[in-house]
């Protein structure tokens, strides 16, 4: 359950678990250093608002040296609570540039909470957002929504859905007190997704459309990827797949400019094709998420998916390569779930081709990691594969391998088409799986 807690709270909730990744406690100390210092910094902000500008020594109690961690992001926040209190309300300022001080200190707490959410220290990254607050009745209505519809999608992470709703109506709220394009997209972005969560899929289409067209109007490229993103996973599950690769295609331009973002939407797209028997448009669009030289968490599932579409093709060089690829991740313990992950996907590869030892060699150390980290599902799916594993060595046909492709192509429209064709445009997948 995610509610307002102290930094140091949020810290030990985070911690609880084992840590996915090997620096996780240094940098989550760093992260409750930061909230520390947030949480001094509204506090002499708000003494500096009563007193209509801060004494020295209140300014001077910002300046502690904290090191490590989220250094720069600290004195960014000193230096702007310091320029926001000598600039408070009383001091003569305009209302607007007390507003974009406010304003400044949340987008940096928001891109720290961001880092967060990332690590998957949703308790760390809600504590910072919920810290915000006290900036509320200074921050602009719009930039105030950003975070409200920030802490929504914590929250949502966090399986705290009725909290989500709560937050995502306040931010529909601002959204019409201010006709903030920018601000309705958020909600209705937020909305679709807990629509879509709770299986409501004419709910999420509605949203998403209407979010599509917000988000058109306000000029934010990443909420138009977002609105047409939640419309490519909609077309999917309704089985319309020349509208989901249409949808997808649209979100990858609106992607434009951002390789991490690009390499998400290509990873999707990938799958969607993969799982629509188009393998070769299906490794091609892998390669294309790989040639943007993503973070571990995107390249280990491009790596895997990479591989079960050239297993799909009978290309088992370009298996040996996504396997050794993956290789390199399993020697630390970093990005536990991301690393499962693809090592299941290049068992499941080397099952295409009846390569019992390979396969079974993988889906052990899937299989491993799930059980360490307690990835439940996966720890099922990767035990079967085992069983099959010992299985196909066993005999020269395993019946329960798995098949290179479906039987039954799923019906695909022009348009669909279309995008599988500039799917298979973009990388030449030899070339980017040489370089890595």
């Amino acid at each position: 359950m995610l509610i307002p807690r102290t930094p140091l709270q949020a810290y030990l909730l985070d911690t609880a678990e084992p840590l996915a990744d090997a620096s996780a406690d240094q940098w989550l100390t760093g992260c409750v250093a930061f909230g520390a210092a947030l949480e001094r910094a509204i506090s002499v902000i708000r003494i500096g608002t009563a007193l209509h500008g801060a004494p020295s020594t209140s300014i001077d109690a910002l300046s502690a040296a904290e090191g490590g961690v989220f250094e720069r992001e600290r004195q960014e926040l000193h230096t702007l609570a310091v320029e926001y209190v000598l600039v408070a309300p009383g001091t003569g300022t305009s209302t607007k540039d007390v507003a974009d001080g406010a304003d400044g200190i949340c987008a940096l707490a928001r891109r720290v909470a961001s880092a967060a959410e990332q690590r998957g220290a949703l308790q760390s990254s809600y504590t910072l957002l919920v810290l915000l607050d006290g900036l509320s009745s200074m921050t602009s209505p719009v930039e105030y929504g950003r975070v409200l519809a920030h802490r929504a999608r914590i929250a949502r992470k966090g399986d705290s859905l009725a909290v989500a709703e709560g937050l995502y109506r306040r931010v529909a709220v601002l959204a019409k007190e201010t006709s903030s394009d920018e601000l309705r997209a958020r909600a209705l972005i937020g909305r679709g997704v807990l629509a879509h969560s709770k299986g409501n899929y004419p709910a999420a289409r509605r949203c998403y459309t209407q979010a599509a067209r917000s988000a058109k109007k306000s000029g934010d490229a990443s909420l138009v990827r977002h609105a047409y993103h939640g419309l490519m996973v909609v077309a999917a599950k309704y089985g319309e797949l020349g509208q989901a690769f249409k949808a997808g295609w649209l979100a990858f331009q609106g992607a434009a400019g951002d390789p991490e973002a690009e390499a998400d939407i290509l990873i999707n797209l990938a799958q969607l094709a993969f799982d629509a028997g188009e393998a070769r448009a299906a490794l091609h669009g892998f390669a294309a998420a790989l040639a943007r030289n993503p973070a571990p968490w995107r390249l280990l599932p491009a790596l895997g998916g990479a591989a079960r579409a050239a297993a799909a093709l009978g290309d088992w060089s370009l298996v040996e390569v996504c396997a050794n690829r993956v290789d390199t991740f399993d020697t630390s313990s970093s990005f536990a779930y991301s690393r499962a992950v693809a090592l299941w996907d290049v068992a499941r590869a080397f099952a295409v081709g009846d390569q019992g030892t390979s396969a079974l060699a993988f889906a052990t150390r899937a299989h491993t990691l799930a059980i360490t980290y307690g990835f439940h599902e996966l720890s099922l799916e990767s035990e079967r594969l085992i069983e099959a594993s010992v299985e196909t060595r066993r005999r020269t046909q395993s019946r329960n391998r798995e098949p290179a492709r479906a039987e039954t192509r799923p019906v695909i429209d022009s348009g669909g088409y279309t995008v599988l064709r500039r799917l298979t445009s973009l990388e030449s997948p030899e070339r980017v799986l040489a370089l890595l």
